[in-house]
């Protein structure tokens, strides 16, 4: 325990220096640590992409939200302009009361 905790001071630039200066002549520390560092700064980076990466998706659907929301006040407000005799004129023409006809490659309700 007291290792990793020194190893994560030192990745973390939390280490006092003048212990860093007494190590300088151990090589194979060096390297040991020098590994442990590389692997917290990939890991530490790879977390951030990471909250970057989810951060980007929840404001991409709260933007997609807004835009439908958008589109459909527009639809709304066009709606309520508009008079009732036509708007019946509209819909008669579309004729939902009449069944419609399944062409050749149509297999029916699916």
């Amino acid at each position: 325990p007291q290792t990793f905790i020194a190893l994560t001071e030192i990745a973390l630039n939390l280490f006092p220096g003048e212990m860093l200066d007494e190590m300088r002549h151990e090589e194979v520390l060096l390297a040991v640590i020098l590994l442990f560092c590389l692997v917290v700064t990939i890991f530490l980076f790879s977390l951030f992409i990471a909250q970057l990466n989810h951060a980007y998706q929840h404001g991409f659907q709260h933007m997609q939200g807004y835009a439908r929301l958008n589109r459909v006040s527009s639809t709304v407000a066009e709606l309520e302009s508009m008079s009732a005799k036509p708007w019946q004129h509209f819909l008669t023409s579309l004729k939902f009361d009449q069944p419609l006809e399944f062409n050749e490659g149509d297999v029916g309700l699916a």
